[in-house]
């Protein structure tokens, strides 16, 4: 990860919550399986 994500307070800037944001309403429309296992690890994977 980019250490520039974070400020002098360790915090995500407020531009790293819109790329989180954006992630997870594409992860959401994507619509995945998640009955499949191996799908819901990587699914939760993508939203650390």
């Amino acid at each position: 990860m980019a250490d520039n994500m974070y400020d002098e307070k360790g915090l995500l800037k407020p531009e790293m919550d819109q790329v989180r944001a954006a992630n997870k309403a594409y992860w959401d429309s994507q619509k995945i399986d998640t009955s499949k296992k191996d799908s819901m690890i990587y699914y939760n994977w993508q939203r650390r």
